[in-house]
């Protein structure tokens, strides 16, 4: 089990979150302007 210390500067890594539906606007608009993005979530 993570420590909550772990668990939120792995939280910090996302950047964002979207549905799975979303995810075509997700990946053309990350790839087309991706800012400060390192890890964009997607929920399944």
């Amino acid at each position: 089990m993570y420590s909550l210390n772990v668990r939120a500067r792995l939280d910090a890594l996302i950047t964002g979150e979207d549905r799975f539906e979303d995810l075509p606007r997700v990946v053309a608009r990350v790839s087309r302007a991706p800012g400060d993005t390192l890890c964009h979530r997607i929920r399944y």
